[in-house]
C-alpha cells in the first residue's frame, strides 16, 4: 500500500492496511536450477553478535576521547605553567 518502505513487516498490520488475506509463511527456493544464482539463504535472525562489535567500537571511541582529552589537557597545562 502506498510507497512505504518496511524493514520489519508485521503481517497482521499490513493485511489490515491493504485489505489482503495474508498467510504467515515464507517460500525459499533451495534447489539448483542451473541459472548461476546463489541460494544460500541466511537465517532471518542473524543474532546479537553484530551488536557486540558496535558496542566495542563505541566504547573504544569513548576511551580514545578520554585519553586524548587527558593528554592534550596535560600538555596545555604544562605549556601554560612554563615561564
Amino acid at each position: 500500500a502506498g510507497s512505504k518502505i518496511r524493514q520489519n513487516l508485521d503481517l497482521a498490520a499490513y493485511a489490515a492496511e491493504t485489505g489482503l488475506a495474508l498467510h504467515p509463511l515464507v517460500l525459499e527456493q533451495r534447489s539448483d536450477t542451473g541459472d548461476g544464482l546463489a541460494r544460500d539463504w541466511a537465517p532471518a535472525d542473524l543474532g546479537a553478535d553484530r551488536h557486540y562489535g558496535y558496542a566495542f567500537q563505541w566504547f573504544g571511541l569513548a576511551a580514545l576521547t578520554v585519553v586524548l582529552v587527558a593528554v592534550l589537557g596535560w600538555r596545555r597545562a604544562r605549556r601554560v605553567a612554563a615561564p
